[in-house]
């Protein structure tokens, strides 16, 4: 039996005949956002990881940079000559523009006199980046204590270059920046 309101106006009963329909447009729409959400999962990864690789570089010769900073400005009568020699084997005294006779006569101060000094890294930033090398900016706290004598606490600025020579970090240059 036809519903009497159907056959007055016309009109065809509700999802009768438009259930498939409605079906297929929300499998469609349903498609559509798979694949959008598909793309830009694809973008969002493959955008990832050659920034990855840059921002890798740029931790370990800014970590490398901050290390030998550290190592530069923290002496003491028991690190004193590791630091130095670690320091010649890394190029510091070429890169500071000393020579190995500089650096012997910083050991020589600090064994003698009981010169003591601490530093630490405050402040980092990259400002040029390649493959192969990056100069790094710092900013370090110092503090020179000997007997007798007050504690002197100072600041300093640098620019440092770091190479990458047959895949290990180096130095190549050291300059106090003003």
């Amino acid at each position: 039996m036809i519903d009497p309101e159907v056959r007055r106006t016309g009109a065809k009963r509700a999802g009768v005949h438009s259930a498939p329909k409605v079906a297929v447009a929300c499998w469609a729409v349903a498609a559509v956002v798979i694949l959008a959400l598909a793309t830009t999962l694809v973008v969002l990864l493959s955008t990832e990881g050659s920034s990855g690789s840059d921002e890798t570089d740029r931790v370990r010769f800014t970590q490398y940079a901050a290390t030998m900073i550290t190592e530069l400005t923290t002496l003491n009568r028991d690190n004193v000559d590791r630091v130095t020699a670690q320091l010649k084997a890394a190029g510091a005294g070429t890169a500071l523009g000393a020579d190995d006779e500089s650096l012997d006569q910083i050991v020589e101060l600090v064994k003698t006199q009981n010169v003591t000094t601490t530093g630490k890294v405050v402040r980092t930033a990259v400002s040029k980046l390649s493959d192969s090398s990056a100069t790094i900016l710092l900013v370090s706290g110092w503090r020179m204590e000997s007997p007798g004598s007050q504690p002197q606490v100072k600041s300093f600025r640098w620019r440092v270059r770091v190479d990458k020579r047959e895949g290990k970090m180096a130095l190549g240059k050291i300059d106090w920046v003003v």
